[in-house]
């Protein structure tokens, strides 16, 4: 916890540039100091098919899966670092969106296999 799933058209982001996209929502995360990085996990899903309103336009949409416990306020300021960081990665045309979602603590559960 927290889960950042980033949804994206494939556009958006070449293979060669994943990377420096995650590793900058990754300190954007960070650097609001509500998480440690033990805990942190980001990912990309390419989207391929998709219609938006706004003709021309790629998308990204960012959805925070984290806990409960947080404020409003620290809800926003997480979204807001987010948007910022990517917006410096954007090179084109885009719509970006972020949201928190709380997870359920009582049917959350988490394992790791150190092999």
């Amino acid at each position: 916890m927290p889960h950042i799933i980033i949804e994206h058209s494939q556009n958006v982001v070449s293979e060669s540039h994943c990377s420096s996209f995650i590793d900058a929502v990754f300190q954007a995360v960070l650097d609001t100091k509500l998480f440690t990085s033990d805990n942190l996990k980001v990912r990309l899903k390419p989207v391929k098919d998709f219609r938006l309103g706004l003709e021309g336009f790629e998308f990204v949409h960012v959805q925070c899966r984290i806990h409960t416990g947080r404020d409003e306020l620290q809800k926003k300021f997480l979204t807001e670092r987010i948007l910022e960081a990517l917006s410096q990665e954007i090179t084109s045309s885009t719509v970006m969106t972020c949201e928190v979602v709380e997870m359920d603590r009582a049917s959350y559960s988490k394992s790791i296999i150190n092999k």
